[in-house]
């Protein structure tokens, strides 16, 4: 998993990786051109629960002066998933959404994730949520609080995104 972090000044990465073990993984901010490490986080650093990071994405929030780096991933098992949003500059913890703090019902977990702008302004106003239970959570980057649910679907979340198309706006969900 990985993106470009924009306006940095140089051409820096952010990148995730998973052990699929007891150990945990790591997120990292480097310098592209020289290999420099700004900074590494684990995937335990408390209260972060990703052994494996499965998706990441860099994004740019309301209230944020830098962009957010989105990460998505799973511990030991799959059900005690969570989405993470890190301060880019440091790898700080801004908040996550989980199952065990709200964010989504009880043993539910998130397959994959999409930022959404609803506005059409650059910014990520909420985030879509692919679930274990096959349905489509919105959630509120500001609260962290679900502001909308689909209808359970066929099949396993496989991916979640945004589409904009002559003005109109569709949320996607890729089923197995």
């Amino acid at each position: 998993a990985g993106g470009f972090v924009p306006g940095s000044g140089t051409l820096d990465i952010v990148f995730g990786s998973g052990s699929r073990t007891s150990y945990p993984g790591v997120i990292t901010r480097m310098d592209a051109a020289t290999g420099a490490t700004r900074w590494q986080i684990t995937g335990d650093a408390s209260p972060l629960n990703m052994n494996q990071v499965r998706q990441l994405q860099i994004t740019k929030m309301q209230g944020h002066a830098e962009p957010v780096a989105l990460a998505l991933g799973f511990g030991n098992f799959n059900y005690n998933g969570q989405v993470a949003a890190l301060n880019v500059s440091n790898g700080n913890l801004l908040w996550s959404v989980s199952s065990s703090n709200g964010g989504l019902p009880q043993d539910v977990y998130p397959l994959a994730m999409a930022p959404v702008d609803i506005d059409g302004d650059t910014f990520t106003e909420s985030l879509l949520v692919c679930t274990s239970e096959s349905r489509l959570r919105q959630i509120d980057t500001t609260t962290q609080s679900p502001t909308w649910s689909s209808v359970a679907m066929a099949g396993e979340c496989r991916g979640a995104m945004q589409l904009t198309s002559g003005g109109r706006t569709q949320l996607v969900a890729i089923m197995s």
